[in-house]
């Protein structure tokens, strides 16, 4: 179950994304295609891990909330990942976030991730 707090970053990535386009293999791309870091520069899209960290990052990294803004978007993606019923995967060279894996499948839609996201909001 989210929380206040954790539904509004959530409620506030769905609405990011209702504005921008959805981006594969990275998590926010600007008008050239390039990668944007969080926070910075005029993004055109994000991806689904993109969105809640940038809403997190407004809300805590711009204050030097740190710990808040790691803790925050962990909460929120997990719960997106129980919600699509993902399981994290490991391997030797790296580890990739169930959700990220899921957002960058090639049949993956921007509607796939604003219906996921609308239906966590309605359970929580």
């Amino acid at each position: 179950m989210l929380s206040n707090e954790e539904k509004g970053v959530l409620a506030q990535a769905k609405e990011l994304l209702e504005k921008k386009e959805l981006c594969k293999g990275s998590n926010a791309l600007d008008a050239n295609g390039k990668r944007v870091p969080t926070g910075a520069g005029d993004p055109v899209s994000y991806c689904t891990y993109g969105a809640i960290e940038q809403v997190a990052w407004s809300k805590y990294g711009r204050h030097g909330r740190f710990g808040e803004l790691i803790m925050m978007k962990t909460r929120v993606i997990e719960a997106l990942e129980q919600e699509a019923g993902l399981v994290a995967e490991e391997n030797a060279d790296h580890y990739l976030q169930p959700i990220v894996k899921w957002n960058d499948e090639p049949e993956r839609t921007k509607e796939d991730v604003l219906s996921l996201m609308q239906r966590l909001l309605e359970k929580a």
